[in-house]
């Protein structure tokens, strides 16, 4: 596929592009990276170019932004790419069906680190009790627990053993980014790698260079 004079590939979870460069004198081309989409950080969406028979258009799904955290110019922005398989050796419904593909293995390697924190977040901390809370407030959202988030099995209330409390969900969110406490800044998971998306391996690639 080509945009412009940009070459892709798809490659575990990720989708990057490169500028092939010509030279004179029968010189190997230089290939120079200019880009890159991870589909784990953003919710993302690949759909037909309505009116044309290779075209096709990626835009992160309403609500959504790339993720800051991409390789390309349009990070933050819900900015569409058009893309044209007019000349790649593969048709434009093979692309589509291997960008989502992708997509889905993006998704899965996010719950999977989410589901791994999870575990982690169960084992090393507490789980604080009802009668323990005396308006306290969550150290991340800084909200007031009330009895349903110690009620409520999906949504319980963890202490550190800095002592300060968390949201369940605040705080598996925060811990796949960092192991210090927000407030304090303690190290509440010593010992522990980080759980980021990137830390789970997929275990077949599909590579499709051009």
């Amino acid at each position: 596929m080509h945009w412009g004079l940009r070459e892709f590939t798809l490659e575990n979870g990720r989708m990057r592009w490169v500028k092939r460069e010509h030279l004179p004198g029968g010189l190997p081309p230089v290939l120079t990276f200019r880009g890159a989409i991870d589909f784990a950080k953003t919710k993302c969406e690949v759909v037909e170019m309505p009116g044309s028979t290779s075209k096709f258009i990626l835009r992160p799904k309403d609500g959504h932004v790339w993720s800051e955290r991409d390789e390309h110019r349009y990070t933050g922005t819900a900015r569409e790419f058009v893309l044209d398989a007019t000349v790649s050796r593969i048709s434009r419904e093979i692309w589509i069906f291997h960008i989502r593909e992708h997509m889905a293995w993006g998704r899965a390697q996010t719950l999977a680190a989410v589901r791994r924190c999870e575990a982690i977040v169960q084992s090393s901390f507490s789980v604080v009790e009802c009668e323990e809370l005396n308006g306290d407030t969550c150290s991340i959202c800084l909200e007031e627990f009330v009895a349903s988030d110690v009620c409520n099995e999906r949504s319980k209330v963890f202490k550190a053993k800095c002592g300060h409390v968390f949201h369940a969900s605040c705080v598996v969110t925060w811990l796949r980014k960092k192991h210090t406490c927000p407030l304090c800044r303690e190290d509440v998971l010593p010992g522990v790698p980080c759980t980021g998306a990137s830390d789970v391996e997929q275990s077949s690639a599909i590579n499709l260079p051009l």
